[in-house]
Formats: structure tokens, sequence, C-alpha cells
């Protein structure tokens, strides 16, 4: 728990809760009705606002950067829109929404994964190849472009075997 001094915008940094990694869940500021809990991001003064997708990206991949993740922009795109439920292609129309408690604690989890080096695919639990999405897990070999592309290329070259030959 942190103390009354983590928040001097609102009633939640009075009322206790507890932070993690730049949020701020804590018990509803009176001004806000709804569910008992909600995620906050502290803002450099201290005071807490409601957290929103936009927030919740830049925070991911800037902890994915700091990991060393080769592309934290698109591993924290991935995260939110499979681990945090955004459709898919979506974000951007997001950004200005609150996101549910029970999202930014999955998203935070899957981050901490990725940024622990546990690769992107095991996270998600599946990855699309050529037309499929394929199941993907400890023990599989994760789908990459550059097999797609040795597939596709075989392909190709199949077609141009006369039939008896294949």
């Amino acid at each position: 728990p942190v103390g009354a001094a983590a928040c001097t915008g609102c009633a939640a940094g009075a009322a206790g809760g507890f932070q993690r990694a730049g949020l701020w869940a804590a018990p509803v500021c009176r001004s806000i009705k709804g569910c008992s809990y909600r995620m906050f991001r502290l803002s450099r003064k201290g005071t807490c606002r409601i957290m929103t997708w936009r927030a919740l990206f830049g925070s991911i991949a800037g902890q994915l950067s700091k990991a060393g993740c080769e592309d934290p922009a698109f591993d924290a795109r991935c995260l939110l829109e499979d681990v945090g439920g955004v459709p898919r292609g979506r974000l951007e129309a997001y950004f200005g929404r609150e996101v549910p408690e029970t999202s930014a604690v999955a998203v935070r989890r899957a981050a901490d994964e990725r940024a622990a080096g546990r690769p992107l695919q095991y996270i998600l639990g599946s990855w699309d190849f050529l037309d499929m999405t394929l199941s993907v897990g400890e023990g599989v070999l994760i789908p990459r472009p550059d097999t797609e592309l040795l597939c596709e290329t075989a392909a190709v070259w199949l077609k141009r075997l006369p039939a008896e030959d294949h």
C-alpha cells in the first residue's frame, strides 16, 4: 500500500490503494461513480488521471523499449489488441477511452512477460501464418515471415512443374 502522499489531487490518495509501474489503483474518487477500483495514471504533479488506452500504449511501449524489444510499438499494439481486448486495427479509435481495470492488469502482466524476453507469439497464444492463424506455445516453433516467404516461393516453384512430377 502507498500512503496518502501518492495522490494529492483526489480522494483516492487519502483512501489508500497501491502503485505499480506508474499506475495507481485506488478506491474510486468521490467524484467518480461506478466500480470500487479504477486504474489511474499519476501525472507529474502527483495527481490522478483515469488511465486511457493512449497512456497505457505509451507506457507499455516505453517499458518494452527499455527492455530492448526489437519493435516495442508493434509489440505494445499486439498486447493491447489481443490481451486488452481492443478490436484489431482500432487502437487509435480507443485512445481517449478509459481502460477497464481487468484489461490494464492483464496487459501489464503480458508486458512484463514480454519485457523479460518471452516471445510475443507465446504470450498471445496464436500467430498468423500465410492465410491461417496457428496456435503456438512453449515447445512449438514460432511462424516467421521468412518461413512464409519460403513456403510461397516453394508453392510458385511447384506450380511450374508438370503435374506428374509432384
